[in-house]
């Protein structure tokens, strides 16, 4: 399969998103990544198709992102040692097989080595027990993230301290139960929308097909908020053009 821009942008996703600055026009900043990308692949003489490049994915993220919306991520690689020096990304891992290159999508994960394992078990050991959290279950969450960071063989975000609820490990820790109370630990609600901000997406929501929601979206709206919304759906459809 011959490689295309949208190929790279489709490995690039998340690095993408997390660096989108919350200003920059979407539209913008496609045309911008789209631009750097074809000329790396042109200095580095590799042969590419030109082809459409969907950024579906990558816009609805972006939007998730701005509004708070937390989803799973995988670190993401940049493509070559070239690509990194203009956007100051890590180094891609790459094989060049003939003129064309093969991008490794996959992190190769750190292996820990005996002394990696004492000075994990040293950490844990220095926290102090009337300081850690104990739910209401009476388990104590500092022995079960042990326990864990003890058995792993490879670097694994417990071993800095971290609990990401959103990893299928803990089920095996902690009862559904536990991880609920985990997750929703001074957890904040969100805000109700103002009512003429809900009142327009109310209406816009009544829109059959996208010709019907062209049309809605024409008239300028008197509320910032209003106004934002719709300049926000505008620029996400035309990504697609």
């Amino acid at each position: 399969m011959p490689l295309t821009i949208n190929n790279i942008t489709n490995e690039l996703t998340d690095y993408i998103v997390e660096n989108h600055d919350g200003r920059t026009s979407l539209f913008v900043y496609k045309s911008n990544w789209c631009t750097d990308i074809g000329h790396v692949l042109t200095s580095m003489d590799i042969n590419y198709r030109k082809s459409h490049t969907n950024w579906e994915k990558i816009a609805m993220l972006i939007c998730n992102e701005s509004l708070g919306i937390v989803h799973s991520t995988t670190p993401a690689l940049s493509l070559y040692s070239h690509f990194g020096r203009i956007r100051n990304t890590p180094t891609a891992i790459t094989e060049s097989v003939g003129s064309s290159s093969i991008i490794n999508t996959s992190k190769k994960q750190l292996k820990l080595l005996p002394n990696d394992k004492t000075k994990i078990i040293e950490i844990f050991e220095s926290l102090d027990l009337e300081n850690c959290w104990t739910l209401s279950t009476g388990t104590i969450v500092k022995n079960k993230m042990k326990e864990y960071a003890i058995s792993c063989n490879y670097e694994h975000p417990v071993h800095s301290l971290i609990l990401d609820t959103s990893d299928k490990i803990w089920k095996k820790y902690f009862a559904e139960e536990e991880l609920l109370e985990i997750k929703t630990y001074n957890n904040k609600g969100l805000n109700d929308l103002p009512p003429s901000l809900q009142n327009y997406i109310d209406h816009l929501k009544t829109s059959t097909n996208s010709i019907s929601l062209k049309k809605k979206l024409v008239q300028e709206q008197k509320s910032p908020a209003c106004e934002w919304l719709r300049n926000t759906i505008l620029e996400y459809i035309r990504l697609f053009r």
